[in-house]
């Protein structure tokens, strides 16, 4: 009967500790391994974002309306916000970002002509073809279109709201009028009679119907077949014009459509053309459409064109408006106002952050180099937060750091600062740092002396801005008093303006120096050292660098003293191994990356929040 009982509390543990599988029960089966066992790949970086580094490539696939010279290729997330764009020159462009390895799917988006290609973060680099035309109804491609959501706007970089007049220009805008005008075809057709016309070419149904006690214009009906609603109107102003609507299919099934705007000379020459793609499906409401375009020189018609792309059940639509943008570039620099993040600078255009405008990452340091500490990771933590300020070509010509000091988990008088890969005579000058100690010395540009890369040095003691008398260590221990974060904002006028590759991706070459001492740095895993490191410290204690191997920082079993983490980090508490807090730490480091690569993140069976440091 005992060996029963015994049998049975055995199996009621095993069941329990596989039922805590998805919570934030410290399974010691499954946790067994540690940092003093892991056996890390010695081609594992550490890091946890990968660089967006590729060429595009433009290939014209039909007749060429316009030049593409100066126009924008953008790269967007899944939501369709912009992470940064690209100038074409002579058919091809750079996008050059860094984004966290996880990040998955990504758009590389050419509004001009709608065209679009799906990117992924594990393959984002060397050269993309790609394949544009001027899209038309009258033509069948294998080219994607990118089918924007509701709300989005054609073109990502322009703002909403500025300068803007909105009415009805064109007649009978909401299908009161319940005539069509049938014609053979749309694209001959430049009467300027305020009639809606509908081509015949197809013979796909359309007409103007009652529809929730309105009038409005009906497409689908049960066929298959492409059909074409489109107005003319007589047009010579410049600047942005783009036009509205809204839509509605009451059925399930996703509906696509497509609006065009057609520019014209007098002579019926085809300026300009430009489509949005929609991919409706709101049986409960009605979603706004909008497509634009500036308006080319020379143009005295516009051509709306509303296309049904042969969809079987109906799509209606309805109050057809128009916006005009008068065209303003008040500093001259080639970006007009509504885009330009500084439009009145002609040396500034756009702004560029990592890892987001309102976000921040953070730097974890252990502070006890050559020797190996607790892994706790919050000897020294800071969140940061950069802004590659660009000029209208999208080159780097001023550089914006929020440096957000968080916690000291240690003793060491620590000090902080980041080495940019160009020569220090290429930088104008540096403000915000705090220099208190007399450690560093600095040149009049603000950069580091003694060092030909340019080294910019915030502070010298990190106990100087966060600390609570009486406490030892600061803000890693919940249940001590706390202090509130101390903010650096280091701004970095540069005398020319620089490329991406020029400049590489923020945190550049992040580091600490210990307890006053200058030559005595942390890195992050593999980075190179400053000139003014002691390089005799190297392959002493336990670290096991490798100059010849341009290997730095890391421990015979390729560990790491300092992290960079994509996201504001919840770290450990004091004394509290990383791996014991973060549950597949060891996983992501064991694959080499690979697998767990969201080890850090808020989700279920994911972390001991016991373990984890809390803000008060």
């Amino acid at each position: 009967m005992t060996i029963k009982r015994i049998l049975t509390a055995c199996i009621i543990i095993i069941l329990v500790l596989s039922g805590c599988e998805n919570s934030a029960f410290f399974n010691p089966f499954k946790n067994g391994r540690s940092l003093n066992t892991v056996q890390v790949p010695a081609n594992f970086s550490w890091t946890l974002a990968t660089k967006v580094d590729l060429a595009i490539d433009l290939q014209l696939q039909n007749d060429s309306i316009e030049s593409i010279e100066g126009h924008r290729i953008y790269l967007l997330d899944t939501n369709f916000q912009v992470l940064t764009r690209g100038v074409i020159h002579d058919d091809t462009t750079h996008l050059y970002y860094k984004i966290p390895t996880n990040t998955g799917q990504m758009i590389v988006y050419f509004p001009t002509t709608g065209n679009f290609e799906y990117i992924y973060s594990w393959a984002c680099w060397g050269t993309l073809p790609f394949p544009y035309a001027w899209t038309d109804p009258d033509e069948e491609t294998k080219l994607k279109y990118l089918e924007l959501p509701e709300g989005a706007s054609q073109d990502p970089g322009m703002k909403s709201g500025v300068k803007g007049m909105k009415a009805s220009v064109f007649a009978n805008s909401d299908f009161s009028d319940e005539a069509l005008t049938e014609t053979s075809t749309y694209t001959d057709n430049l009467n300027v009679d305020g009639s809606w016309y509908v081509s015949t070419r197809n013979k796909g149904p359309a007409s103007i119907e009652e529809y929730q006690s309105n009038s409005a214009l009906k497409f689908g009906q049960n066929s298959k077949k492409k059909v074409e609603v489109f107005q003319t109107i007589s047009w010579t102003e410049g600047g942005e014009f783009s036009a509205q609507m809204k839509a509605l299919s009451p059925d399930q099934d996703r509906i696509k459509i497509k609006i065009f705007l057609y520019f014209y000379s007098d002579d019926g020459k085809k300026l300009r053309t430009r489509n949005s793609s929609y991919n409706i499906k709101n049986p409960d409401g009605w979603q706004a459409l909008e497509v634009s375009s500036d308006v080319p020189d020379n143009t005295s018609y516009i051509k709306l064109v509303i296309q049904d792309l042969g969809n079987k059940q109906t799509v209606w639509v309805d109050d057809v408006t128009s916006t005009y943008y008068a065209d303003v570039d008040a500093d001259n620099d080639g970006v007009n106002d509504d885009e330009d993040d500084y439009p009145n600078d002609p040396d500034r255009a756009y702004n560029d952050y990592y890892p987001s405008a309102d976000g921040f990452g953070t730097l974890a340091f252990e502070d006890l180099w050559p020797a190996t500490g607790d892994y706790d990771f919050n000897d020294l933590v800071l969140d940061y937060r950069y802004n590659q300020v660009r000029n209208s070509e999208n080159k780097i010509i001023e550089i914006l750091a929020t440096i957000n000091l968080r916690a000291i988990g240690g003793s060491f008088h620590n000090g902080f600062g980041f080495q940019l890969p160009f020569d220090q005579s290429l930088v104008a000058g540096v403000s915000g740092q705090e220099h208190k100690e007399g450690i560093v010395k600095i040149r009049g540009n603000g950069t580091e002396s003694d060092i030909d890369k340019t080294c910019i040095i915030v502070f010298e003691d990190a106990w100087n801005y966060v600390r609570v008398p009486g406490v030892s260590f600061v803000n890693t221990r919940t249940d001590s008093e706390q202090a509130d974060p101390y903010t650096f904002n280091i701004k970095i006028s540069l005398t020319k303006a620089l490329t991406d590759e020029d400049l590489g991706s923020p945190p550049y070459n992040p580091f600490i120096f210990t307890n006053g001492r200058r030559d005595h740095e942390i890195h992050l895993f593999g980075q190179e050292p400053t000139d003014l490191m002691d390089k005799s410290l190297f392959g002493t204690g336990n670290d096991y660098s490798n100059s010849a191997n341009s290997r730095y920082f890391n421990t015979a079993s390729n560990l790491p003293w300092a992290l960079d983490i994509p996201t504001s980090f919840e770290y450990p508490e004091e004394k509290t191994s990383v791996d014991s807090a973060y549950l597949y730490f060891i996983e992501w480091a064991e694959t080499a990356g690979s697998s767990r690569n969201d080890w850090y993140q808020d989700k279920d069976g994911y972390r001991d929040r016991k373990r984890i440091f809390k803000k008060k």
